[in-house]
């Protein structure tokens, strides 16, 4: 992953994500782990945003903070990205660029997890939708 290419707050977003990981005992840092960087503080874009689509931002704290206490604990060792996260980072740069936008951004990230994962969709919040938001916002 080239983190040349991220807005300064995305690389705060990774950076909190692993520390979320490290201190949750994961040794992976999953997409859950980035969500959770992404929607933590209320008055951040991708909580705005999820808000934006007619879901519940407090909900989606509430379940991923379920879902980060159902990773495997691992002491020791290095954190590292998931195969998961690269992908959805891979497909964030798509959308940045689909937006024809030079960086990765907070707001790309959301929506590839949207599109990657299948925890957003389950809670249902989908990719599209998310676009649909961003684009009016930025109308």
């Amino acid at each position: 992953m080239n983190t040349n290419n991220l807005t300064i707050k995305s690389q705060e977003v990774l950076s909190e994500a692993v520390n979320i990981a490290q201190s949750n005992s994961s040794q992976a840092i999953e997409p859950l782990h980035i969500l959770y960087a992404l929607i933590k503080e209320e008055n951040s874009l991708p909580s705005y945003l999820i808000t934006k689509v007619g879901v519940s931002i407090q909900n989606i704290i509430a379940q991923t903070k379920k879902g980060l206490e159902q990773f495997a604990k691992v002491s020791g060792g290095d954190a590292y990205f998931s195969p998961q996260s690269e992908k959805v980072f891979g497909k964030a740069q798509k959308i940045a660029e689909e937006l024809s936008d030079k960086f990765i951004a907070p707001e790309h990230i959301l929506i590839a997890m949207a599109e990657i994962d299948k925890f957003l969709p389950s809670e249902g919040v989908t990719a599209k939708e998310l676009k649909t938001a961003l684009k009016e916002l930025r109308k």
